[in-house]
């Protein structure tokens, strides 16, 4: 009897240390992330600006608030309780040498029913040098319960700055545990 009270305690005690301290958890594994924006894409503030540069509007061509550029399905697996973190690498160049404003792109995380995981993710942009593409990449911590398997990134730029820009690759990584 003396026995089972010690046994019951101790392994009260072993499960409170484990709930306490994450032991037993999954380590957080990275889930790549690449969107398909098939070749170089073109970002313009207006259709005025893209006949100013000169480029018809053709597949390859967004014009600022007419959607999101890029949704990407993204399979989690089973059992998993947080999205940590998105991390994402661009590769972009601006139409022109100087500008004002920056570029910005908005990030959704959606779950399999469409609805938001969280609000929106927006990363502004600088100016670089024309004909220079630079790599550019930024962290989002989230840290948001999840326990549906599947999930869309949906991509969307929201400005263009005063020239607009090109994105040439778009990729990076989902931080789940």
């Amino acid at each position: 009897m003396k026995f089972s009270r010690i046994a019951t305690v101790l392994m009260l005690g072993f499960a409170l240390c484990l709930w306490v301290t994450g032991c037993g958890q999954r380590p957080p594994r990275d889930v790549p992330v690449t969107f398909a924006l098939g070749g170089k894409l073109h970002v313009f503030a207006s259709p005025d600006h893209l006949a100013q540069a000169g480029l018809p509007q053709d597949a390859k061509t967004f014009i600022i608030g007419t959607g999101a550029i890029a949704d990407k399905a993204i399979d989690l697996g089973e059992g998993v309780q947080t999205i940590q973190r998105l991390k994402i690498k661009i590769t972009y160049e601006y139409h022109a040498d100087t500008s004002n404003n920056p570029a910005t792109l908005e990030f959704v995380i959606k779950d399999s029913d469409g609805k938001s995981i969280g609000a929106p993710l927006t990363q502004d942009f600088r100016p670089s040098t024309r004909n220079t593409q630079l790599d550019n990449e930024f962290v989002f911590d989230i840290n948001r319960a999840y326990t549906k398997r599947d999930v869309t990134i949906q991509v969307k730029p929201v400005s263009a700055g005063d020239f607009g820009f090109f994105i040439y690759a778009l990729s990076g990584t989902l931080t789940v545990r």
